[in-house]
């Protein structure tokens, strides 16, 4: 498995960018309405003469969808292994420290409650984890 960095910005940067490109598709999708096309690879004009140029622009928007979609592919695989990572971490308060600070991403004291535990304590278990799963995830 390659390493996996652990980071909520990342996580979250993510979510909102997957987000933005569903947006994106939808725009994509609607432009291609008005001008009487599909974006499933096939092209259908309105009335019986094809245009150039609206061939060239439906072409165009198919190569968007499908670009924007390798981008959500590669960011739901991150989010995905950042969660499979974190589902395997064994005890119970580490894992639920990292799900609240990565997945949701709750600031230190948030999590510190939701566990129970002291802000310094939650940070020094997620230092500490950190660490170990990053030495695991390089061999």
């Amino acid at each position: 498995m390659p390493r996996i960095e652990l980071s909520f910005d990342r996580v979250n940067t993510y979510k909102r960018e997957i987000a933005m490109y569903n947006d994106q598709i939808v725009e994509l999708e609607a432009e291609a309405q008005n001008i009487g096309s599909t974006l499933n690879g096939e092209v259908r004009l309105h009335g019986s003469v094809k245009s150039d140029t609206l061939q060239i622009k439906c072409n165009k928007l198919i190569d968007r969808k499908e670009q924007l979609q390798k981008r959500i592919e590669v960011r739901k695989k991150y989010i995905s292994d950042i969660e499979l990572l974190i589902e395997n971490i064994k005890d119970d308060k580490t894992r639920e420290i990292f799900k609240y600070r990565i997945l949701e991403g709750m600031a230190w004291k948030e999590v510190a409650r939701e566990v129970d535990k002291s802000d310094d304590h939650v940070r020094a278990v997620f230092s500490k984890k950190s660490r170990e799963l990053s030495q695991n995830n390089t061999k």
